[in-house]
């Protein structure tokens, strides 16, 4: 299947940005961001799929389109 990174916060050494990336069927983002290099530790993130906010273990579907913001806090 195939997936889309439109933007990320962190380097995907591997992964194109704004192109389709085959990935198994099945595949979580977790699992799509340890294929990009993303080490565990650096999973501080907040993953949006298709414009909805989704957790790391949110399995992708064919077409879906993926953006990775960190996760901050204000004050």
């Amino acid at each position: 299947m195939k997936v889309v990174i439109e933007k990320s916060v962190v380097p995907l050494p591997g992964l194109a940005l704004r192109a389709p990336v085959e990935i198994p069927d099945g595949s979580s983002i977790r699992d799509l961001l340890r294929r990009g290099g993303v080490a565990e530790g650096d999973l501080s993130l907040l993953p949006s799929v298709n414009g909805v906010a989704r957790k790391l273990d949110h399995v992708l579907v064919d077409g879906d389109r993926l953006a990775l913001y960190r996760i901050s806090a204000g004050g």
